[in-house]
């Protein structure tokens, strides 16, 4: 009786983790939630998810001193945001995603792992059929998810793409999300926690998705990870075959002006690290020596000064440092929390740092990768 109840439960739990991890892959967002109300209602449910658990199967006591201090921090940013009622509450259940055990979370990882691999396996074959293959398949024209782009997006069965610049539309894959970064972020976040495990057919499909994303993050955490943990013989292998690819392929002038100029210095500086626009990197100079650098310059600024930029300076001009620091505080407070073990803090921070770098609003109207980033080092410790 007992083993027949132990196993109901873990069916459960589950089919609960495999809800979650739906819910997560839809609030990244997928187009299907763009520009209407499904974002905000997913996002609360993903949250509440959590707290069933957590009613149902008991909550991680260890965790109170992290979900008291995550509360904290994200009471001042609605404090100092002056958002309304509604946005408020989008802003502090999250704290809600702290509350399961170790085990939920390792289960929504393992779930949403499969989810995306089917889905962007799915999207990769209409891909290969339209960019690649020149096939016509039916779309249609879609507003973007950002109202500030001026490019046309279009809605292919189970991808979208927008204008490119040398084709008709853009080589990069870019799934089911308005960015081919978004694609290669998840893809390098899910790959260095699974520890690159090709055995496992869902992490090749996610390998090709991040490979065709063509993002700079992405090929900086495979290049981190093959020196740091690929024995020497497979990095001689891996290493020629990139050279081999590159003398190959730098002559297509696609694919060079939308991936390997990326990998070029101007004016001293790596392309595909430069997430600053206009005069936005002189005003930061500036902007550090000033009383405002502390406590930032009130919501929205960074992002009027670095128009099309994304950059963590942003949060800062937006926030101050202060709160930045104290931001950066809740993932490394949860991380310790779970572990101390050097490899695990190494790996971490960084998926937290080089994310934070190019896309800073981890949490901060990104829910999808708060919770990657606080569910991370539970992966970690299991696969390290």
């Amino acid at each position: 009786m007992i083993t027949n109840k132990k196993r109901l439960m873990n069916k459960n739990k589950n089919r609960l983790a495999y809800f979650a991890a739906i819910l997560l892959f839809s609030i990244i967002p997928a187009f299907f939630v763009w520009g209407n109300a499904l974002l905000p209602i997913l996002s609360v449910s993903f949250s509440l998810v959590f707290l069933i658990d957590a009613i149902i199967y008991g909550p991680n006591k260890k965790i109170t001193p992290v979900l008291v201090y995550t509360f904290f921090v994200l009471t001042w940013y609605v404090i100092v945001s002056e958002v309304s009622i509604y946005g408020a509450i989008m802003i502090l259940t999250p704290v809600l995603l702290l509350l399961p055990t170790s085990s939920f979370h390792n289960k929504v990882f393992e779930a949403f792992l499969r989810v995306f691999s089917i889905l962007m396996g799915i999207s990769i074959l209409s891909y290969i059929l339209v960019i690649i293959l020149g096939v016509n398949l039916p779309h249609l024209e879609i507003p973007p998810l950002n109202q500030s782009k001026t490019e046309s997006y279009y809605l292919f069965p189970f991808f979208v793409t927008r204008d490119g610049v040398f084709t008709p539309y853009l080589i990069r894959f870019m799934g089911f999300f308005d960015e081919a970064g978004v694609v290669g972020t998840i893809c390098a976040i899910l790959l260095l926690t699974e520890r690159f495990d090709l055995k496992k057919w869902e992490n090749v499909v996610v390998l090709i998705a991040g490979v065709l994303s063509m993002s700079f993050f992405f090929f900086l955490v495979c290049f981190v990870f093959l020196i740091l943990k690929v024995p020497f013989k497979l990095k001689i292998v891996v290493v020629l075959i990139g050279i081999t690819l590159f003398f190959v392929l730098r002559e297509n002038e696609i694919l060079y002006d939308v991936f390997f100029s990326r990998f070029t210095i101007n004016d001293g500086q790596l392309v595909g690290m430069n997430r600053e626009h206009g005069y936005f990197s002189d005003y930061f100079e500036k902007f550090r020596h000033t009383s405002a650098y502390w406590t930032g310059l009130g919501h929205g600024t960074g992002e009027l000064l670095n128009e099309g930029g994304s950059s963590y300076k942003q949060v800062i001009v937006d926030y101050g440092v202060i709160f930045f620091v104290l931001y950066l505080g809740c993932f490394y407070l949860n991380a310790l929390s779970i572990s101390k073990r050097p490899s695990m803090l190494l790996f971490f921070s960084i998926l937290l740092l080089g994310t934070m770098y190019q896309r800073p609003f981890v949490g901060i109207g990104s829910i999808a990768l708060f919770y990657l980033m606080m569910a991370i080092p539970y992966r970690i410790v299991e696969k390290y």
